[in-house]
C-alpha cells in the first residue's frame, strides 16, 4: 500500500510563498476526488480546497466541493480522501511536496 501525503512531505514555505498573505494556522492536506482521483491541495484550518495548482488563487470555501474534472460533489473535512505520496508527486501539485 502507497504511503498518504503526511504533513514533513508537504512544503509549507512553497506554498505560503504561493499564496502571499495567510491566517497564520495553516494545515494543508493533499487529497483527491473519490470518483476521478483529482488531486486537490486542502487547507484544514480555514475550509479551503485549491483547484489550480497553476493558479493558486482558484479556490471552492467550505464543502461539499465539486470536482473540477468530473463534477462529482465530495466531502469535507475528515471526510477527504487522502492522496498518496506517489500520486501527490506525479501530479501537477507535486512542487508542494518537499522531495
Amino acid at each position: 500500500m502507497n504511503e498518504h501525503v503526511k504533513t514533513e512531505h508537504i512544503d509549507y514555505d512553497a506554498i505560503i510563498e504561493a499564496i502571499g498573505e495567510t491566517y497564520g494556522q495553516e494545515w494543508f492536506l493533499i487529497c483527491k476526488c473519490p470518483v476521478c482521483s483529482e488531486i486537490y491541495l486542502y487547507d484544514k484550518e480555514v475550509d479551503i480546497i485549491f483547484l489550480d495548482p497553476t493558479n493558486i488563487s482558484v479556490i471552492q470555501n467550505r464543502g461539499p466541493y465539486s470536482c473540477k474534472t468530473c463534477g462529482v460533489t465530495f466531502g469535507k473535512g475528515s471526510t477527504l480522501i487522502e492522496s498518496t505520496l506517489i500520486e501527490a508527486k506525479s501530479s501537477k501539485w507535486s512542487w508542494v511536496i518537499n522531495t
